[in-house]
């Protein structure tokens, strides 16, 4: 029949959550199947600035907050999912006065509060003590990549800054992924207590859940985890976690390495 038209069915796929910045435009295309589908909001309100128009988010945000609501997909096999949307200001990982890195990682360091996410720029970084680099890798733009290190050893990124900051909130975007390392196997946080000394944060909630299990296939790109904890009043705030990597190379000559690869992290009160 060459009239036939072939229709997808309607699906609304889960939806992460959303990080926006007060003042800055701000977007997300929502792909919705089936024969002319409406999204609506059933549920909570948008940050004020913000507004579902053609089944997309649009707008520029005008007050910092956490929103949840729940879109609700129209037609044939109504649906509905629940997305948070963050809305920050004042990013004080712009004001640092040092970036923590892992020992003779600190080259391209700046990139991890440049406010390049997505694949524009990321910090590379294996743990090794060795201050050699690679630079082979221009879809990364080029990163830093520092000579292999055998074993998984726990590594810190953060900042430091020269006057006492109230923070609350770090959002880490992981960096691109790799099949044999790159991610956090698990992720706490620390900050400089009075004393001088690092102290862990405790009650630190990670939104969505860290993936960490050693499953090659299941790391996600850039994904953007949230720490939100009680206010700490400190000079001093960095994640702690060991590099994850595959359970056992494939092929028996391949020799793994254990490396961070970070493209952001953002410091909010």
């Amino acid at each position: 029949n060459p009239d036939a038209a072939f229709i997808p069915p309607a699906e609304f796929a889960a939806i992460p959550p959303h990080h926006l910045t007060v003042g800055e435009a701000y977007s997300f295309d929502f792909y919705v199947g089936g024969k002319d589908p409406v999204l609506s909001v059933s549920e909570g309100s948008l940050p004020a600035g913000v507004q579902l128009s053609n089944n997309d988010f649009t707008g520029t945000p005008t007050e910092a907050g956490t929103y949840e609501v729940t879109l609700k997909l129209e037609g044939e096999s109504p649906n509905e999912r629940k997305v948070i949307l963050f809305v920050h200001e004042n990013n004080l990982a712009t004001t640092a006065s040092s970036v923590i890195t892992p020992e003779n990682s600190s080259e391209n360091s700046d990139r991890l509060n440049d406010g390049l996410i997505a694949g524009h720029s990321s910090f590379y970084q294996t743990g090794s003590p060795k201050p050699e680099a690679r630079d082979w890798i221009p879809e990364f733009n080029d990163t830093y990549m520092s000579a292999p290190y055998d074993e998984p050893e726990e590594m810190s990124v953060g900042y430091m800054w020269n006057e006492n900051q109230d923070i609350s909130t770090l959002v880490v975007y992981m960096g691109a992924g790799f099949s044999k390392s790159g991610w956090f196997k698990e992720l706490t946080v620390e900050y400089l207590n009075d004393a001088g000394e690092w102290e862990e944060v405790e009650d630190v909630n990670i939104t969505p859940d860290l993936v960490g299990e050693p499953n090659l296939f299941t790391k996600p790109e850039y994904v953007p985890y949230q720490l939100s904890f009680s206010s700490m009043n400190t000079k001093g705030i960095r994640i702690m976690g060991t590099p994850g990597g595959a359970i056992e190379p494939r092929v028996e000559e391949i020799k793994y390495e254990y490396f961070l690869m970070l493209s952001e992290i953002e410091v909010y009160q």
